[in-house]
């Protein structure tokens, strides 16, 4: 059995460190929730880029034999 140190010291001592890791993993999980809403901002700006490279890409593929013809005739 424990002894009354435990309810005045330790019991306290106990609760106090689980509220503020309550608090800490409430904070993390908000962190992780606007970490999460960034990344999928960064996914999309990312898969907008990359369609943005293809299209410029096949603007490249259609212009360049004209452009290799041209330089060929000069």
């Amino acid at each position: 059995m424990l002894g009354t140190g435990y309810k005045t010291v330790l019991k306290p001592a106990l609760v106090a460190h689980v509220e503020e890791n309550k608090r800490s993993c409430l904070s993390n999980l908000e962190n992780l929730n606007d970490l999460q809403k960034q990344l999928h901002g960064n996914v999309k700006v990312l898969e907008e880029e990359r369609n943005n490279i293809s299209s410029l890409q096949a603007k490249n593929d259609e212009v360049s034999p004209s452009f290799q013809a041209l330089n060929y005739i000069l």
